[in-house]
């Protein structure tokens, strides 16, 4: 996909030309369809880095073309903005259910709408594997047909069990991304499957949902004792399904990544060779059937991830705060905290951001948003995009028989969601959940951080040295192969480095590698792996990511490198930067990390004889 090209349909010329306008301002290639019909050609044939699709189409409307384009493999990673003139009730719901990505309402907002196709286009889509993989498990044939219809309009591969056993002799089999489970089903019931799950090591992380007809509190207490991620009563809102389901599986592939990278080489090793019958399970953007031992095979323990109640218990009290309004908050919910054993402190969500913010980081953040009203979801945005709250847990109480609102907060990024009145043992099983969550996090980080301080670092770019980014490539690929997702890797090489060298210095040489290191690092995700493979050439390792995601990623690292000027050598002295880039795809271009290495190093040697400050991906792949 071409990274900095947008796509915009829409059949008012007056609106595309005003759309058109607002991304050559923000430095986009921007192409025009004046219909769907226009439109899904154009996407075909030139695959953007993202559409902006009107919802009020002559002819086939936008959310009918929207469905049609996540439907096809090679245009499903494409994020789509659904744009409506009319912002009806229903309208965003509609939207999300039929797979679009972001939702805005004109008349358009300049920064609001640059920052959403920034957003959606500095994450890496993941063009083969699709959103993830969803086991859908009831006994009522209509619920996982429907079901199963709606998710994969909106992009995602579900998979139908119709009782429990057979859903864990699946998962044993087959681990999916995402497990939707019902309660009550002949046999095994939800609750008894999701324990079994949860107790055992190596289906552990693996998110269940429970969605149920039973609405009491009680039922939802005896889902959240199971150990289910969450419990929603039908009914259920596709729409809110889809975007609790995009949050578990980015909080799973986060958590599998620093998972894997912390283990010691020799145990990550034997996880990377595995076992016949055994799978490792898949990961947070990055960030979770009777399945018995002797069911699964066996595994290593290294293979096994670590289950959320094996995280390191807590040396000190958990700090939460409950944010409050104009010096006002609710003492009753910060009591019913402490009650539970937590420190908590009545906080103003203003003076969170900055150094006062970092001092004493939060374990957990609560927003009532009966306090804030509309304001609640702007304070959401900003507490997530603020550097010392960014990775903080955040649950808000409200939504309640509001669904749109609900699907506004999980949208930005927040893990929970209450409906008030809430029930104290609900809060109490909830708040337990998120730090649990946190803690684990935080133990699998600190495991990370210390195995890069263990000689796998380059002491120039503090980027991975050429051994580790071997192993873990070799891991990657061979979980690549195990799970049935795409893998892919990045080769880049400095253009003309020697001569920069000899002009500048091995002092100016040096400052050149080093911020090349940097630049690479703020181009890519947090799960994916950069390293210095050696002299002036460079690899990034792209888990979850097909050939068209991994040119849009080397895309993006070549354009930050050729956009500013390098400062080296002398001061005042600042010299151009170009490099060219090879692009090759596990499983599509080689099944073996060293076959990689060298697809991907001989593309990276073609980009050059081209020309220099360009990406080059193997014959046949789509550009």
């Amino acid at each position: 996909m071409k990274a900095r090209t947008v796509l915009v349909i829409e059949d008012d010329p007056l609106n595309r030309k005003l759309v058109h306008a607002l991304l050559t301002l923000g430095g986009y290639t921007v192409l025009e369809a004046a219909s769907a019909e226009e439109g899904l050609s154009a996407a075909q044939e030139h695959l953007p880095g993202c559409i902006v699709m009107d919802i009020r189409l002559p002819g086939m409307d936008g959310l009918a073309a929207t469905r049609l384009l996540k439907r096809d493999p090679a245009m499903r990673a494409i994020p789509v903005i659904a744009l409506t003139a009319f912002a009806m009730s229903g309208d965003e719901t509609s939207a999300i259910e039929a797979g679009c990505d972001a939702y805005i309402t004109k008349p358009i907002e300049s920064g609001q709408f640059l920052g959403a196709v920034q957003s959606l286009l500095n994450r890496v889509p993941s063009a083969d594997a699709g959103n993830g993989r969803v086991l859908i498990v009831d006994d009522e044939p209509a619920v996982t047909t429907v079901l199963s219809a709606q998710l994969r309009n909106a992009g995602w591969e579900p998979r139908q069990a119709s009782s429990a056993d057979e859903a864990l002799r699946m998962v044993s089999a087959d681990p999916p991304d995402v497990i939707l489970m019902d309660v009550l089903m002949p046999g095994m019931s939800g609750y008894e499957a999701t324990r079994r799950l949860k107790h055992d090591p190596r289906t552990a992380s693996i998110p269940v949902i429970l969605l149920t007809g039973l609405s009491g509190i009680e039922d939802k207490l005896n889902g959240l004792d199971a150990g289910a991620d969450e419990f929603l009563s039908k009914p259920v809102s596709v729409a809110e399904l889809i975007v609790r389901l995009r949050t578990m599986v980015r909080l799973r592939r986060f958590e599998e990544e620093l998972r894997l990278r912390a283990l010691p080489a020799g145990a990550a090793g034997g996880a990377a060779g595995g076992v016949p019958g055994a799978a490792l399970p898949g990961v947070h953007g990055g960030p979770p059937a009777a399945v018995a031992a002797s069911t699964m095979g066996a595994a290593s323990a290294a293979e096994a991830p670590m289950a959320l109640a094996d995280a390191a218990p807590a040396t000190r009290p958990a700090r939460v705060l409950v944010l409050q309004r104009g010096g006002k908050g609710d003492p009753v919910l910060a009591d019913l905290v402490r009650d539970m054993g937590h420190q908590c402190e009545l906080a103003d969500p203003v003076r969170l951001d900055g150094p006062a913010g970092r001092q004493g980081a939060a374990d957990l953040i609560i927003l009532d948003e009966g306090l804030f009203n509309a304001e609640g979801l702007q304070v959401c945005k900003r507490l997530r995009s603020s550097e010392s709250t960014g990775r903080t847990p955040l649950a808000v109480i409200g939504g309640r028989d509001d669904a749109e609102g609900r699907i506004r907060f999980l949208s930005v990024g927040v893990e929970d969601v209450l409906a008030p009145p809430v029930d104290p043992r609900e809060l109490q099983a909830r708040v337990a959940r998120l730090l649990r969550q946190k803690a684990h996090l935080d133990l699998l980080q600190s495991r990370y951080e210390t195995a890069l301080l263990a000689s796998n670092r380059d002491g120039l770019t503090g980027l991975f040295n050429h051994a580790y980014f071997k192993h873990l490539l070799d891991l990657e690929v061979k979980r690549s192969l195990r799970q049935r997702h795409p893998t892919s890797l990045l080769m880049l090489d400095i253009d003309g480095f020697k001569a920069l060298n000899d002009s500048l210095g091995h002092t100016g040489g040096d400052s050149i590698l080093e911020e090349v290191g940097r630049r690479i690092l703020a181009s890519v995700r947090e799960i994916d792996i950069a390293a210095r493979y050696g002299g002036e050439e460079f690899a990034v390792v792209l888990p979850y990511t097909g050939i068209e995601g991994a040119t849009v990623a080397a895309e993006r690292i070549r354009a930050a490198l050729d956009s500013e000027r390098f400062e080296a050598g002398s001061p005042g002295t600042v010299v151009p930067v170009t490099a060219s880039i090879g692009v090759a795809s596990c499983p599509a271009h080689a099944t073996r990390a060293e076959d990689l290495i060298i697809t991907a190093d001989s593309l990276l040697y073609r980009a050059k004889g081209e020309g220099k400050n360009r990406v080059c991906q193997p014959p046949g792949s789509k550009d």
